[in-house]
């Protein structure tokens, strides 16, 4: 029999990694959104995010929260480099040759860490990851209880850029209509560029927030790659607001399984929702018809 207490713990512990994960969805919705590219690559940079991380604690003693704030424009500037020079001369070809050219950037990345860091996993070993917060009966992981409170922050950041600043309402008005945007007189291939720029920069700060308590190895991006679509998906493709909502539900989920489960049913259980959101509401739970951020 499974106790109300384990159950509240469990819910406590997914909550705090669901915010992790809405983080780095929220990423890859907003390029959907407004490139309309499913982004293969994505797992990798959020890999990238979390050894830039690695490094700086390693090598200059720099805090995984300081550095949280030190690869937001460092990678805003990488994900806009690689939109230009990469996406941007294949944003109309075909969909085929959108996925080809992002499971090519995967490889590169995923086979250039494995050449700098090797194979073996490697942690970042930093007091709080293994010490916790007690409130009651319940215990909180320090490490995931600051990356939750980095990760909502930073969501809810996005959305308010999003909604209300000047700049972020012409990414809104693009990925609604990318035709009229540009005769508004909107830069619509500046807007490209800073949308995929931002969406890498989510996914990578998320990495520097991970890798304060999980493990990275050059091939950590397969961990959370398929997730990444399930949070999407579940939320409403281009959903900011719904990647959010369901990065939390997912995480919840995930951890509620493994009370009642074997920890190897765990992703039958997410799959389970996924295929059930996919069939009884294609656009997610959050999302439109139309693609939108």
């Amino acid at each position: 029999m499974v106790d109300a207490v384990s159950i509240v713990q469990a819910m406590l512990t997914g909550l705090m990694q669901g915010g992790v994960y809405a983080l780095i969805s929220i990423g890859l919705t907003i390029i959907f959104g407004v490139l309309g590219i499913i982004n293969f690559a994505h797992a990798e940079f959020m890999m990238l995010g979390m050894y830039t991380a690695l490094v700086l604690f390693l090598g200059f003693s720099v805090s995984p929260l300081i550095g949280f704030f030190l690869l937001l424009p460092l990678f805003l500037v990488v994900g806009a480099l690689i939109q230009r020079v990469l996406i941007e001369p294949i944003i109309d070809e075909q969909e085929d040759a959108q996925l080809i050219l992002t499971f090519g950037i995967l490889l590169i990345l995923q086979n250039g860490a494995l050449v700098f860091f090797g194979s073996n996993p490697q942690t970042m070993n930093i007091a709080y990851s293994s010490e916790a917060f007690r409130f009651l009966e319940f215990t909180v992981n320090q490490a995931k209880a600051i990356a939750f409170v980095f990760a909502i922050g930073a969501a809810g950041a996005t959305f308010a850029f999003l909604r209300f600043t000047e700049f972020g309402r012409a990414i809104r008005a693009t990925a609604n209509n990318s035709v009229a945007a540009g005769y508004a007189g909107i830069n619509v291939r500046r807007v490209y560029m800073a949308a995929f720029g931002l969406g890498i920069a989510l996914t990578a700060t998320a990495g520097a927030l991970l890798v304060m308590y999980y493990p990275v190895s050059p091939t950590v991006g397969f961990n959370f790659i398929v997730l990444m679509f399930v949070v999407v998906v579940l939320g409403g493709l281009g959903s900011v607001r719904g990647a959010l909502i369901a990065g939390l539900l997912i995480g919840v989920i995930e951890a509620l399984s493994t009370v009642w489960l074997p920890l190897e049913l765990q992703p039958a259980v997410v799959f389970a929702l996924f295929l059930a959101v996919v069939l009884l509401r294609p656009q997610g739970l959050f999302g439109t018809a139309q693609r939108g951020v």
